[in-house]
Formats: C-alpha cells, sequence, structure tokens
C-alpha cells in the first residue's frame, strides 16, 4: 500500500475551497466559504477580502446594509451566539442570550428574529442588542423563515410528517398556524413585496409553486412541473426560483427557464440586473458564476477528475423506485472495489452536488453507488414520508437491494456512511452481515433510546416523529441490538462533542463489539461536533476512513 500517495489524494479532497453565495450588494459580494481552513463568512469588494466570522450558520442576505448570522461558542455543540453586522461600516453587535442551539436567523434590515433550543424550540426577538423570549413555537421543529415589519412567517414540520406555515404578529403577539388543505407538505414562506412566496404539495403528487395574498390568503399557482422547489426568493422586480428533479435543477427567472450548466444550483442573486449563482455538480466543489452572455467563474475550485458519473433508478424488494447516483471510479476496473455511501438525514440526498466522501472514495479507486432509500428527500413527499414508523427497516432493504441491482460493477463491498448514514452503516453490518467486507461509520446513532435521553427539545421531537414515539421500535431498530451479529470489521469516527449523535451510546456499542470479539476501530476527533467546520476535521475523517477500506481490500 502506497500510504504518501493515498495521503496526499485524501488530503487534497479535504483541501478544496467550497463557496456559497448569501448575496452581492453594490459590487459587494458576502459569501461563505472554508478556503482559511475553518467555514468563515467573508466580504469581498474590488478585490480586498474581510473574514467576517468563522463558524457561521444561518447567514441572512444584505438589508439595509446589515446582515444577521448565527456562530458556534460551544466547540461543536453547536451553540450559537447571534450577531448583526454591518456591511458598510465593519461593525458588529453581538446579541445578549444565553448560548443555545439556532436554528434559523431571518431579519429585514430592522428586525432580526431567530428560533432557538434550551427547554423547548422558542421564538425570539433581537430589540435593543438583547434577545426577548417571544413564544414556544408549535412543533420542535419549527423555524422562521422570514420576517417583515411586524410579521415573521416560518415553517412547522408538525408530528405526524406534514407540515404548516405559521404566522406571528410582533405586535399582537399572537401566533396563527395556516394551512392550504388538511394534511399536506410546505416549504418555509417568504413574506415578499408581492404576497408569500412559498410552494406545497396539497394538489396532489409534486410540489407546485404559490404566491398568497396575505390578507384574503388566496393563491396564485406561479409554476408547477418540478418534483420540488428549494429556492425562490423576489429581486428587483423579478422572480428568482429553482426546481429539482431527479438530483438535478433548473433555475427560472420570471418563469423563463435560464440555462445552467448540468447539476445543482443552490441559489440565485440579482445585483444591478446581473445574476448570479452557486454551482456544483458531483465532480465540482460548490462555485460561485455570474451570469454575463455566458457563466463565468467569480470564485472556485477545479474539477476533479474521479470517472464518471450515472443516475440510475432500481427496484426494491417490494417494488419501490429507488433512485441512485453511480460514480465509476476512473482508477478502478469493472468489477473493482465499491462502496455503497449512504447519505445522512434520512431526510437528505445523494444528488448532483459535490461530496467529500464520494470524491475520496472515487479518486482513492472505489466505485461509489449513492441510493436514495425510502425516508430521501427530492423525490416527492410521499417517498419522504415512507420511513415514518419505519426507521431503520425498507429503509434498509432499499440500500442491501442495491449489490444485487449493480453487481456487475462489484467485485467486494462496502458500506460508508455519516451521521444517519453511519447509523444505516451499523445497521447493514448487524442486519445483512454476510453482504458487506467492511464497513466506515461516522457520528452514528447506535442506540435512539440512549440518544434520545441525551437530546435537547428539538432532536427529541424529531426522533419522537420518526419512530412515532414507539420506545420498543427505537430499541428494535437501533444497532447496539444486533452488534454481535457483525461479522465485517468496522471502523467508528465522532466527535468528542457532538450533540445529536452524543459519544455516550457510540462508546457503549465500542464495548459490546470489544466483548463479543469483533474487528474494529475507533476514532474520537477531540472538541469536534457533528457537522465538520474545519478541513483539519474533514481530513481526521477521511484519512482514517480511507485507510481503513485500503486495509480490507483486496487489491487496495
Amino acid at each position: 500500500m502506497d500510504y504518501k500517495h493515498i495521503l496526499e489524494k485524501t488530503y487534497d479532497i479535504a483541501s478544496i475551497n467550497h463557496y456559497f453565495l448569501i448575496d452581492v450588494k453594490e459590487g459587494k459580494t458576502i459569501y461563505v466559504s472554508n478556503e482559511g481552513g475553518t467555514d468563515a463568512l467573508y466580504v469581498l469588494k474590488q478585490g480586498e477580502k474581510i473574514e467576517v466570522a468563522e463558524r457561521v450558520k444561518s447567514v441572512t442576505q444584505v438589508k439595509g446594509g446589515k446582515l444577521a448570522y448565527a456562530h458556534e461558542v460551544g466547540k461543536g455543540r453547536e451553540l450559537h451566539r447571534v450577531v448583526i453586522y454591518d456591511v458598510e461600516r465593519g461593525d458588529r453587535v453581538e446579541v445578549e442570550h444565553d448560548p443555545m442551539r439556532v436554528f434559523n436567523v431571518v431579519f429585514d434590515g430592522e428586525v432580526a428574529v431567530f428560533s432557538g433550543v434550551a427547554e423547548a424550540n422558542s421564538l425570539y426577538l433581537v430589540e435593543g442588542g438583547r434577545a426577548e423570549k417571544l413564544a414556544d413555537l408549535p412543533s420542535p421543529l419549527s423555524i422562521p423563515s422570514s420576517v417583515q415589519g411586524d410579521l415573521v412567517a416560518g415553517l412547522s414540520q408538525k408530528m405526524d410528517g406534514f407540515s404548516e406555515i405559521f404566522f406571528y404578529d410582533l405586535k399582537g403577539r399572537t401566533l396563527e398556524a395556516y394551512t392550504p388543505s388538511g394534511r399536506c407538505n410546505v416549504t418555509p414562506p417568504l413574506l415578499t413585496e408581492v404576497g408569500v412566496l412559498f410552494a406545497s404539495d396539497h394538489e396532489g403528487g409534486d410540489y407546485r409553486l404559490y404566491r398568497m395574498d396575505l390578507e384574503r390568503k388566496t393563491l396564485v399557482k406561479i409554476h408547477e412541473g418540478e418534483v420540488e422547489y428549494p429556492f425562490y426568493d423576489y429581486r428587483e422586480g423579478k422572480l428568482l426560483f429553482i426546481g429539482k428533479s431527479q438530483g438535478r435543477t433548473r433555475l427560472y427567472v420570471d418563469g423563463t427557464h435560464v440555462g445552467t450548466p448540468e447539476g445543482i444550483v443552490y441559489n440565485a442573486v440579482l445585483d444591478g440586473g446581473r445574476l448570479y449563482i452557486t454551482y456544483t455538480n458531483l465532480v465540482t466543489p460548490p462555485s460561485i458564476y455570474s451570469l454575463d452572455r455566458r457563466w463565468r467563474k467569480e470564485l472556485g475550485d477545479d474539477r476533479v477528475n474521479l470517472g464518471s458519473v450515472e443516475y440510475h433508478v432500481y427496484l426494491s424488494s417490494n417494488g419501490v423506485k429507488i433512485p441512485a447516483f453511480v460514480v465509476k471510479s476512473a482508477s478502478a476496473e469493472i468489477p473493482g472495489p465499491t462502496v455503497v455511501y449512504i447519505h445522512g438525514g434520512p431526510w437528505g440526498e445523494v444528488d448532483d452536488s459535490f461530496h467529500t466522501f464520494v470524491a475520496a472514495l472515487a479518486l482513492n479507486g472505489y466505485h461509489v453507488i449513492a441510493p436514495n432509500f425510502r425516508g430521501s428527500t427530492g423525490y416527492g413527499e410521499e417517498f419522504r414520508m415512507m420511513n415514518i414508523g419505519d426507521v431503520g427497516g425498507m429503509d434498509m432493504e432499499d440500500i442491501a437491494v442495491a449489490l444485487s441491482h449493480f453487481k456487475d460493477l462489484i467485485s467486494e463491498a462496502f458500506a460508508v456512511g455519516y451521521s444517519y448514514g453511519g447509523y444505516s452503516t451499523l445497521m447493514q453490518l448487524g442486519k445483512y452481515p454476510e453482504l458487506w467486507k467492511a464497513g466506515v461509520a461516522g457520528a452514528p446513532v447506535t442506540d435512539w433510546i440512549d440518544m434520545y435521553e441525551l437530546s435537547d427539545a428539538a432532536f427529541k421531537g424529531f426522533i419522537d416523529m420518526l419512530m412515532k414515539g414507539k420506545r420498543e421500535l427505537m430499541r428494535e431498530r437501533s444497532p447496539i441490538t444486533y452488534a454481535e451479529k457483525v461479522k465485517a470489521p468496522v471502523c467508528i469516527i465522532a466527535g468528542q462533542n457532538d450533540s445529536r449523535t452524543p459519544l455516550r451510546p457510540v462508546l457503549r456499542y465500542v464495548e459490546r463489539l470489544m466483548n463479543s470479539g469483533k474487528t474494529f476501530e475507533v476514532h474520537i476527533l477531540p472538541d469536534a461536533g457533528h457537522v465538520p467546520q474545519t478541513k483539519q476535521e474533514v481530513a481526521s475523517i477521511l484519512i482514517p476512513m480511507i485507510l481503513f477500506l485500503k486495509a480490507h481490500t483486496k487489491s487496495p
């Protein structure tokens, strides 16, 4: 094994710069990037770059020359403080409040509101540099998504898996719920000068994009024909929105499709009539582009030669269609060593965007199969909600069946995943022990009951929703229940300060492996949380993952 070559390639992937556009205002580009080694917020003007803050989350667009953001103050524990930043003068006001998990911050240039989780998930108003608690939100998974004057709009994920809009009147201190039709799903509402923008599936099937008259509560359908609408905004008198189907997006301006390179466009901004986007695909790291007759890269790293990318759909054991992206490594034979990469969430997906894990695996000679098992986003709400009450059930079957569908690609099979993907990896090794040569589980759930007891109000609510509050189901669908059945070697990587999938249950699982005489290795990242926020943390996950896989591959 050529350790030097492996380490160099893997560290190169961990060192790739990612750029996410926040806003462009009067020639100032506001973006988030890891270019300095840590996820940070930057302002760029005429070649001069200012680093505003590190470890940021939920950065708003610029309104009235200012923006708001939350930043981590808890060494990975996801404890945040909210800051108001003056883009023009460079001044900042750190809002006075106890550090807490902040899910989202909204700001209209004068009023800032955020949701924070302490004893409950609550709505807070920023006034005079202090945060005042307004009310407990309708569910543990509610977030504000927009504020305009005295009105806050937001999304509530209900405990039955459906969702609704809420409106909070800052003057009257009243909360109102709204849904277009009984049991349906909606997306985060955006308050604009032309009405409330949101998408909904209440007409059945896929989402449609709507504009609502706030006083009459009447809806005008803006667009249909996409599976979902992950982004919409109203800028400079134009409606910008993005539609998404089959893991790829399309950009629209006032209903007209604007061609972009194939892949994923995360967002779009107009400044002085010029269009800016954040763009990525499976071989291109997230980058900022502008349109001036043709697309031009403003900030971003080069494409990575991983191999060929294909989109597939296969049938699970009960006939459900499972979409998947496949990366055939340029440096592996067919058949060759293959990793089934299992995404997190479970409400997430592998789409045609850059995934650091997938890139590191393909560059090191592994074909990658990335199934979007039932419970994944991006393929309609009926598909997403299939695993509510069945977490660790048929979704695990969807993953295992991928091996038979892609058997001509595979010489030996490995399972790799992070967060819910780490959980799924351990479940695969315990429930389907004959299928796998080895597995790598990052930040895994190992015991739902133990995790529940250690969670805050938001994650307790999320677990209750996924498991329908059934404690016996939590026990049955926990990897620790199947630890004695594991046959393949397993590598576990976890953060010391992870507040989502805490370390204590992970160590109990490791102890069960040890007492059962299993083959394993464990890596605990000091002062790291659930989401890696530095290039060093990313490297500390990727390098042991690749070295472990190489050690258990016939022809590493």
